[in-house]
């Protein structure tokens, strides 16, 4: 959201006072936004944060006049997740480990085997990690909520080989090279490097990793309900995105409903071809 706002809605809008600015103003910013050929998300992130702003401001006491991005006029997004296979996941991660910035390919190899969002990762300290309960603690998660992210022995894994590097008494698991006691910035170099090392499709994000992890327990048949917990989402509707990634998982439990019933199943008929 910050950068939403540094980059691009301070620029066009920061010269007027809050009651100043008017819905041709946004209509404005957002023909601005689609101009330079942002993604439909994209945009619609910064409208978002442009009407969360104002809404503050209200809440505070700072504006009183109408939310003029009340309704912006969202852009209509088709989805385009991305997931990696287990040969892929496993290129991959080869490459993270022979990947020269190694902070930062742990960091994205943590990321890929817990399905935990970026910035939950990268600004991990070590106050929060409990590898006696296998639990790494996020103590303001995305909606401002304590969660935790569970680590498999593998992600343990990761994490004690981060403390063995561990220099001093950095707080943060995966430290800055450049800002001391500062976590890292930005694994997009990292990525860009093990993802061509793997062979990964070009175009596939960072984020694409926590869509892989999510997919894959749908597809060993994990309940909504618990992929909701480990992704820390909090509304079953943000994982039923999953739900499409075990179809046959579906089929067998609709079928358990007639098993109980006890209702014969039909035989099986030869249909011609039309």
């Amino acid at each position: 959201m910050e950068a939403y706002l540094r980059k691009r809605i301070v620029p066009h809008l920061g010269r007027k006072a809050l009651d100043e600015i008017t819905q041709d103003d946004v209509a404005a910013l957002r023909r601005k936004l689609v101009d330079e050929g942002l993604a439909a998300g994209t945009v619609n992130r910064h409208l978002a944060t442009l009407r969360a702003m104002f809404n503050l401001a209200a809440k505070w006491g700072l504006h009183t006049g109408r939310n003029p991005a009340a309704q912006p006029n969202m852009l209509r997004e088709t989805g385009r997740d991305a997931y990696l296979d287990a040969a892929q996941t496993q290129a991959l991660i080869r490459a993270l480990d022979a990947d020269e910035g190694q902070d930062g390919a742990a960091a994205l190899a943590l990321l890929a085997v817990t399905g935990g969002r970026k910035n939950e990762v990268l600004h991990a300290r070590w106050a929060d990690v409990d590898l006696g309960r296998c639990l790494l603690c996020v103590p303001r998660a995305k909606n401002g909520r304590t969660r935790h992210i569970a680590l498999s022995p593998v992600a343990v894994g990761i994490v004690r080989r981060q403390a063995a590097r561990r220099e001093g008494e950095h707080p943060f698991v995966f430290p800055s090279a450049r800002k001391r006691d500062r976590p890292l910035e930005d694994v997009r170099g990292v990525w860009a490097r093990a993802s061509a090392a793997a062979g990964l499709p070009a175009g596939l994000r960072i984020h694409d990793l926590r869509h892989s992890f999510a997919s894959v327990l749908a597809n060993l048949g994990t309940p909504l309900n618990e992929i909701g917990v480990l992704l820390g989402h909090q509304q079953l509707s943000t994982t039923q995105r999953y739900a499409h990634h075990a179809p046959q998982r579906l089929v067998a439990t609709a079928a358990s409903a007639t098993l109980a019933w006890g209702l014969p199943e039909p035989e099986e008929t030869e249909v011609e071809a039309a």
